[in-house]
């Protein structure tokens, strides 16, 4: 969480470490696990729980609904680790899911929530920064308005939820 690629460790810096928000309320995916696909089952399997115990309801009535999850749009309008060509993005069943190697910087395996839990969150937040997003930004922002988009960020429309964007320049 340390690594200067973790999303966790930005959104820390940030945001969660000047806000007051319980420590038990915060959810870091350990990428110490190996292999990944380890790690997300963990993953998934820590959410549940918290849900589980924070909700009071019985496993069978468990849904993924959180009150918010935080994102950023990489330039090729991907999100969350969720790429274009991935297949399973809206699909899965899984609450989180190992992802292979993108043909993107950083070139690692990476960990992700999946569409599917992104949109029965409540509110997601989209933190974007850097002059060289703005295009992505519009075209997600316009492929989500028209309800087809192909870009996996454009693809995150909350279904009972709302979608706010945060874009700055640098």
């Amino acid at each position: 969480m340390d690594n200067e690629n973790s999303n966790f460790r930005m959104a820390n810096n940030s945001i969660l470490s000047v806000i007051d928000i319980a420590e038990g309320n915060i959810h870091p995916i350990n990428t110490d696990i190996f292999p990944p696909e380890k790690s997300a089952e963990e993953y998934e399997r820590e959410l549940k729980t918290f849900l589980l115990n924070y909700t009071k309801i019985t496993e069978k009535e468990l849904r993924p609904t959180f009150d918010l999850i935080l994102l950023g749009v990489g330039r090729d309008g991907h999100t969350a680790s969720l790429f274009t060509d991935e297949d399973y993005m809206e699909k899965d069943e899984r609450w989180v899911k190992a992802v292979p190697v993108p043909d993107v910087a950083p070139k690692v395996a990476r960990i992700t929530i999946t569409l599917r839990v992104i949109n029965k969150a409540r509110w997601v937040i989209f933190m974007v920064a850097g002059e060289n997003k703005f295009e992505i930004i519009d075209k997600v922002i316009k492929e989500q308005r028209g309800g087809n988009s192909k870009l996996p960020a454009g693809k995150v429309r909350p279904e009972k939820g709302k979608t706010f964007w945060f874009i700055a320049e640098k």
